[in-house]
C-alpha cells in the first residue's frame, strides 16, 4: 500500500481509541462530569460500571434516558445521593476535551505517511464537536466498535482498512484489556497512560528496525466476513 504524501509504502498502520487518548485522561474527564452533575465522584464510578457492566469509567455513547435513570436508581438508592443525569451525553461530550500534543503528534505523523486510523465506539454523529472537524485532516480511515460489555474488536476490519496484517498494526488505547485483545491477535499495542511516554514509545516504534517497508503487504488481509459497514473513510 502506498501513500499520495510519500514517494513509498508507509511501514505500519497507527490506530488510536478517542476517549482518554484524542481526550484527557478517562479518571480527569469523569471528574469534571461529577462535578458538572453533582455527585460524588467514587460514587458516581461505581453507580455507572454497574449499570454498562464494565469499570472503564467512561459514558457509553449509546447512554440515553433509559442508562440517566439506572444510573441515578443505583445512586439513590446505594449512595443517598440524588442528581439528574437527563442531559448526561450532552454534558460528557462538552466536557471533553482535545488532547493537543497527542492530536499534532498523529498530525505529524501522518504528513510523513503513516497510516493513521481511529478505532472507536463512538456513533457516527456523537462525536465531540472538535473531533468531527479534525477527523478529515487526522485519520485514513475510521473504524467503529461496539460500546457493548465484553463486546469484541473490529480488528480485522481495521486491517483491512489499512491494508496491513496485524503484525503491521499498532493499537494506542487507554483500556487495558483492549490492549491484551489486540496483543492476542497479533497487534503491537502501546498501553496509552500519558501523553509523553505515548510519544516517545511512538518515537521507539518508528526507529524500530523490525517494521521497515520491505515486507509491507506481504501477508494478505482475509477480508471474507469482515464488517465493512464499520469502516468508514473521513471526507
Amino acid at each position: 500500500m502506498t501513500d499520495d504524501r510519500n514517494s513509498g509504502p508507509t511501514p505500519f498502520a497507527l490506530w488510536t481509541d478517542c476517549t482518554g487518548v484524542l481526550t484527557q485522561p478517562a479518571a480527569e474527564l469523569l471528574r469534571a462530569f461529577a462535578d458538572r452533575v453533582g455527585a460524588p465522584g467514587h460514587a458516581l464510578r461505581e453507580a455507572m460500571a454497574q449499570v454498562s457492566g464494565e469499570r472503564g469509567g467512561t459514558l457509553p455513547p449509546d447512554a440515553g434516558a433509559a442508562w440517566s435513570a439506572a444510573v441515578e436508581a443505583v445512586l439513590e438508592h446505594e449512595y443517598g445521593v440524588v442528581c439528574d443525569l437527563s442531559r448526561a451525553q450532552e454534558i460528557w461530550l462538552d466536557l471533553c476535551r482535545p488532547n493537543r500534543a497527542w492530536i499534532d503528534r498523529l498530525a505529524q505523523l501522518r504528513t510523513e505517511g503513516v497510516f493513521v486510523g481511529l478505532l472507536t465506539d463512538l456513533p457516527d454523529g456523537r462525536e465531540p464537536g472538535w473531533l468531527r472537524l479534525l477527523a478529515p485532516l487526522l485519520f485514513d480511515a475510521v473504524v467503529r466498535r461496539s460500546s457493548a460489555a465484553g463486546a469484541g474488536l473490529p480488528l480485522r476490519a481495521a486491517q483491512a482498512a489499512a491494508g496491513r496484517s496485524a503484525a503491521r498494526c499498532v493499537l494506542v488505547d487507554a483500556s487495558e484489556v483492549r490492549g491484551a485483545r489486540a496483543r492476542a491477535a497479533g497487534w503491537r499495542t502501546i498501553a496509552f497512560r500519558d501523553t509523553a511516554s505515548a510519544l516517545a514509545e511512538v518515537g521507539r516504534l518508528l526507529d524500530t528496525e523490525d517494521i521497515g517497508a520491505e515486507d509491507i503487504d506481504t501477508e494478505d488481509v482475509d477480508t471474507e466476513h469482515i464488517d465493512t459497514e464499520a469502516i468508514a473513510v473521513p471526507a
